[in-house]
Parts: structure tokens; sequence; C-alpha cells
């Protein structure tokens, strides 16, 4: 289903949303209140992932249709954990990828955090790679956090940027 403009508004006003200078949903907002705080990471990669359905390049697609989330993560049973870790799974790897290559970059990971949580040993490990293949990682711990870092990456490069956000 796809959301009116009022709809996404008052979404993203009760997800804490403040309109910036630049005219986006980002800047100091508050922390989102969610009924569950063991989901409070997922809360806010859904907000983010809503964010960039309403974001749209330079070039006029939307930010969304070149990010996804990798599902690393989470509980899983042991037959899950033993299925997910034989298709490829690792351990470490951060929860969102952007595929544009920005800004002298060739692409953004994202890694979303919750409450004093800092990232692992073997996601270190990970970001460590990765930057050394030329990309870029963050850690996060909001998604007006993670949505500023991309509009960083994104909005200075001459061939996707600058980014149209959603006016509040």
């Amino acid at each position: 289903m796809r959301w009116t403009d009022e709809q996404m508004i008052d979404y993203l006003r009760r997800a804490g949303a403040a309109t910036s200078e630049v005219g986006c949903a980002l800047a100091s907002a508050p922390p989102l209140r969610v009924k569950h705080p063991q989901r409070r990471e997922e809360s806010h990669q859904i907000a983010y992932f809503e964010w960039a359905s309403l974001t749209r390049l330079g070039t006029g697609q939307h930010l969304n249709l070149f990010i996804h989330f990798v599902s690393n993560g989470g509980y899983r049973t042991p037959f899950e954990a033993a299925r997910f870790k034989a298709a490829g799974v690792t351990r470490g790897f951060p929860d969102i990828e952007c595929v544009l290559a920005c800004s002298g970059f060739h692409g953004l990971h994202i890694e979303m955090k919750e409450g004093r949580n800092q990232p692992t040993a073997d996601q270190l490990i990970w970001h460590e790679r990765l930057r050394a293949c030329g990309r870029k990682v963050v850690v996060c711990w909001t998604w007006n956090e993670a949505a500023k870092e991309t509009t960083r990456y994104i909005g200075a490069d001459p061939l996707y940027g600058p980014i149209t956000e959603y006016e509040l």
C-alpha cells in the first residue's frame, strides 16, 4: 500500500522528524518511541527506508531503488542458522548497503546500532575490509543519522546529486 502525503507526514512526525534547512526529515529529532524496545534498531531501519522511498536523486530516481537491507542478524533456530550460513550469510556485515558509487567511494554501508551498543569485533573486521575495497562505512544510532550520512554521501556527487528530499 502506498501512503498518501498526509499519512507519510504524520508517520515521520510521530517518528520524530524535524525539518532541516534543506527541507528533509532529519536534524535533531527525538528518538523513536516504539512499543518493543528490543525492536528499536529495526524501527529506525524501517523509518530510514521510508525516508529513502520519498527521496529522489538528481537523476529523478528514488533512492530506495539503490539501497537494501542485509539480513545477517536476529534470532534463528539452529536449523535456520545452518541454512543461512550455507547460503552465504556472514557475521558482522553492515545492515544497509547503498550500491551507488559516489563521492570517490564504490558504495556506502551503514551499520545500525541501538542504545549503547557498539560494533562487534566481527563488524569492525568487515568495516575494515570494505574500506580497503574503497567503500564508505558509517555507524549510526538513529534513522536521522543514517539519512544525514546518505545525504552527505550522495548530495555532492555530480552524477547522482543533489538529492531532493520530502518536504514536511
